[in-house]
């Protein structure tokens, strides 16, 4: 379920993915009007706070989701899909770290490697998230009412 979890949170996410990048923005801001000169720990404390903002709407969204519907109970017990948002969320995270070196070291910005991972990952983890969760969620027991008939 873990798995499942955190593939949901990324895909939610990716639905309002505007606050993680104006959280940074506003927030940089606030400090400059208050008189606060950057650091140099800003430039690294920024693209968190941004992650933060991103994926906690997105976690309580998913939260809400699997609750609501019941999807623990309403699974198999081996969850199909599980391998390939598990691939889907390997890619990602190797993404999302290559994304935030480039984002915090401006001597790795300008290397290819770093550039390639981002732009091969890109392409193939959230089709693979994406086809994960739709074959779990096919997988997913009907909601059954009291007497039995399926809720419409």
């Amino acid at each position: 379920m873990p798995v499942i979890f955190i593939a949901l949170t990324i895909v939610f996410a990716a639905f309002v993915p505007m606050l993680g990048m104006l959280a940074p923005l506003v927030l940089g801001a606030v400090f400059e009007s208050f008189g606060h000169q950057p650091s140099s720990a800003m430039p690294a404390y920024l693209p968190i706070l941004g992650v933060v903002v991103t994926y906690i709407p997105g976690a309580i969204v998913t939260l809400l989701f699997i609750k609501l519907s019941k999807l623990r109970e309403r699974l198999p017990s081996p969850s199909p899909g599980v391998a390939l948002m598990s691939i889907g969320l390997a890619l990602w995270v190797v993404q999302f770290i290559a994304l935030q070196v480039t984002t915090i070291s401006p001597a790795i910005q300008r290397s290819n490697v770093a550039i390639q991972t981002i732009s091969v990952a890109v392409w193939f983890a959230m089709p693979l998230l994406l086809a994960g969760i739709v074959k779990m969620l096919l997988a997913a027991q009907p909601n059954k009412s009291v007497n039995g008939t399926p809720k419409c």
